[in-house]
């Protein structure tokens, strides 16, 4: 019996070994103060009851250091609020818009990028939605439109050529012109068409013909008229194979 206990008891004096070696010590060796002394002092800092001198100023962490929330909180004045394109420079409209500055103007251009004058040639071309047609392109500004799709009023009168239900070579009232940013599936975008008569044998017939351009745009307020003497152009280019030309 005697053996036995003698041999459940070697493995708790292999433990009290290392347990005494590793006892901290106090003193002057180089080691410092140990973390217990550290702990200590730290714990009797935070309990002193010691009154600060009032002279010396507030104690860190008072409400006296915490920081001003009324400056350093984000704004939330009205301008926060305003409309993004204030602020990354993104135009409200497309297609031709100008801006609001300025007075209210409508230019028109051809397929070419080429101001329309009175005397001027607008020529015709195959559109993007596969049929023939003389294509307006307007650059417009100086107001707000109230919404991304305009009303435009078009009337083209070509003599010899009047021949729709309301006596013109062309009419629409309105043609939606569309000024939003976003892309649009399958659609035609930035152009005022004019298209030609459906029961005309030979757009050849139609070169050099004079015609009169009527165009009317809304602004909100007064509405902007343009009206030009333009002289059309029909001469065939490899576009042409799109509308079966």
């Amino acid at each position: 019996m005697r053996l036995v206990i003698l041999a459940r008891m070697r493995p708790t004096l292999a433990l009290l070994v290392p347990l005494i070696a590793c006892t901290p010590t106090t003193g002057d060796d180089t080691g410092g103060s140990t973390s217990a002394d550290t702990t200590s002092s730290a714990t009797s800092n935070a309990t002193s009851t010691t009154s600060p001198d009032p002279t010396d100023g507030p104690l860190p962490g008072t409400t006296t250091d915490a920081p001003d929330l009324t400056t350093t909180s984000p704004s939330t004045t009205a301008a926060d609020t305003t409309d993004t394109t204030a602020t990354t420079g993104d135009p409200l409209y497309c297609q031709g818009w100008d801006g609001p500055d300025g007075p209210p103007f409508l230019d028109l251009y051809d397929k070419n990028g080429e101001l329309l004058a009175d005397g001027g040639v607008l020529p015709l071309e195959c559109g993007a939605q596969g049929i023939f047609m003389f294509g307006l392109y307007p650059k417009f500004g100086g107001f707000t439109p109230a919404s991304e799709n305009l009303d435009v009023d078009l009337v083209v009168d070509v003599e010899g050529f009047n021949n729709n239900p309301e006596g013109h070579f062309y009419s629409a009232h309105p043609v939606g012109y569309y000024i939003s940013c976003d892309d649009v599936i399958g659609g035609v975008l930035g152009v005022l068409p004019i298209f030609t008569l459906d029961n005309l044998d030979n757009l050849a017939d139609l070169d050099g013909k004079p015609a009169q351009l009527h165009v009317i745009m809304p602004t909100g307020d007064e509405p902007i008229a343009v009206d030009l003497d333009v002289t059309l152009s029909v001469v065939k280019d490899d576009s042409w194979t799109f509308c079966g030309g």
